[in-house]
């Protein structure tokens, strides 16, 4: 009788040390999603962050001429060098990179500003997963 209940005490913690140790890896593996999925946002906040900086550069509320083409130059690249980041959500990557393309021509704020736009739902659609 007293091996008996040596056996099941043994096997309840065999199963207990089991379950406690799959819950912990369980817990690691929400945690580094849940880490990846925090820097890929950030990462698109920033894209968006840059993207917008170079827009303003492109079409001044002070008019053509308000901001220096080596200030210009220096925000395009800085946006350039992180929509091109491969931890970027592709499809945050890709609406970065048309967003990019029209502030490249800089002729129309309009279609500038509706791609900017585009960008920004790429990053909500992201955020919320749909």
């Amino acid at each position: 009788m007293a091996v008996a209940a040596v056996v099941f005490a043994a096997a309840g913690t065999g199963a207990w040390l089991l379950f406690v140790r799959s819950s912990i890896t369980a817990a690691e593996q929400a945690a580094a999603e849940a880490e990846e999925h925090g820097y890929e946002e950030g990462l698109a906040d920033a894209v968006f962050g840059l993207v917008t900086s170079y827009q303003h550069a492109v079409f001044p509320l002070s008019g053509p001429g308000g901001v220096l083409p080596q200030e210009r130059i220096a925000r395009r690249s800085f946006a350039y060098s992180m929509a091109a980041a491969e931890q970027l959500p592709e499809p945050v990557r890709r609406a970065a990179a048309d967003a990019l393309a029209v502030l490249g021509v800089g002729e129309d704020e309009k279609v500038a500003a509706e791609a900017v736009k585009q960008l920004a739902f790429a990053i909500h659609v992201h955020r919320k997963g749909l």
